[in-house]
């Protein structure tokens, strides 16, 4: 497709610019409930400030688009066929964009949680069927690109430093009131595959809570597992350190929360960094995980041995001391290892170098 034939699909502030690179993402409009949505749309407002670039975001159940969370509109799918010169899928394509070339797809999901999926949406042979068909793919995870890579015949396996919105996840700005000392924060819960398992983490806080009863949780992020969690805090009185807020579901502004809280802990198994990893340090606040990222994925404060609860508890205590001693300070760190790690801006410029390789093919 042309410059000139692109053209009436560019956005007004847009219009004066020699487009050359026009992309449709493809994925599900989720506000607030997918980590994989929000990081699609940012890599969007992203991409758009890169001259020459226009993209668009595309929910592959809608076809006439116009839905909006206060960020982004996403576009019609006659939006995507008539003007993208490339299409990215992020999770499944509709019948007739799958025959649009060129096609790359992002690999958002772990490899153990792909493959629990399989019975279920066939995500792992999805991926595996991607890697070997579609003109590139992209993982944003050292080690998930390890495993991938075993799939990549054709050497079209590429990877990005994965990034946030630096300018939204910030240091200052408005905060939930959270009770704690410390306030404890974890926005995940146990995924496909166990890869955000949660037990551990509430064990160790039972420990903590043994030498400092002031401490509390504020567990945000459940849904569906909300039941079998009240069952567990409520047989086991453990709900005796849950903070005022109990167990919530999805925050649609969760920077508020990271910056009510004085650590957040991320369950992850494998040392995945999530985008609650990289949001918390954004916002200043420091991320203890279980070190278990052997590719060097994972910049948190503090990494506890895998899965050991007393060592989780001790960390929990010295990383409370650093913060009672000089609390900006700790914050102004957190925020530092954020901007020099998790720049959606820099895996914007990587995903486009790749797409413009792409289409120039």
């Amino acid at each position: 497709m042309t410059v000139k034939e692109a053209r009436t699909g560019v956005s007004p502030e847009k219009e004066k610019e020699n487009i050359d690179l026009v992309i449709a993402h493809w994925c599900l409009f989720a506000p607030g409930r997918s980590g994989m949505y929000e990081t699609v749309k940012e890599l969007i407002l992203a991409e758009k400030q890169i001259p020459g670039v226009e993209a668009g975001l595309v929910n592959p159940d809608d076809e006439k688009g116009g839905k909006s969370d206060g960020w982004i509109t996403t576009q019609s799918h006659g939006w995507a066929w008539e003007n993208a010169t490339i299409h990215v899928s992020h999770y499944f394509m509709t019948g007739y964009s799958t025959m649009q070339r060129p096609r790359v797809m992002m690999i958002h999901g772990t490899p153990e949680a792909c493959y629990e999926a399989e019975k279920d949406s066939g995500s792992f042979t999805a991926v595996i069927g991607g890697l070997m068909n579609l003109d590139a793919s992209i993982v944003m995870n050292r080690r998930q690109y390890y495993f991938w890579k075993a799939f990549d015949h054709h050497n079209t396996l590429h990877y990005v430093d994965k990034g946030i919105d630096l300018s939204r996840y910030t240091l200052k700005g408005m905060r939930i009131d959270c009770d704690g000392e410390p306030a404890i924060g974890m926005g995940e819960v146990e995924r496909k595959g166990g890869v955000k398992l949660p037990f551990h983490v509430y064990w160790a806080i039972n420990e903590y809570w043994k030498d400092n009863e002031k401490v509390r949780l504020h567990h945000w992020g459940t849904a569906d597992e909300r039941a079998i969690l009240d069952v567990i805090f409520h047989k086991s009185g453990f709900d005796r350190w849950l903070g005022k807020y109990r167990l919530m579901g999805f925050q649609l502004f969760p920077e508020n929360w990271y910056r009510g809280v004085d650590i957040v802990i991320s369950p992850s198994l494998y040392g995945d960094p999530s985008r609650v990893h990289f949001e918390s340090m954004a916002c200043g606040t420091p991320v203890i995980d279980w070190g278990t990222s052997s590719s060097g994925d994972s910049c948190a404060t503090m990494h506890a041995k895998p899965f050991d609860v007393q060592d989780l508890k001790e960390c929990i205590a010295k990383l409370y001391d650093r913060i009672r001693a000089n609390p900006q300070k700790v914050r102004n760190e957190v925020r530092q290892v954020a901007e020099q790690h998790y720049d959606i801006r820099r895996m914007a410029t990587q995903v486009v170098k790749i797409l413009r390789e792409v289409q120039n093919k």
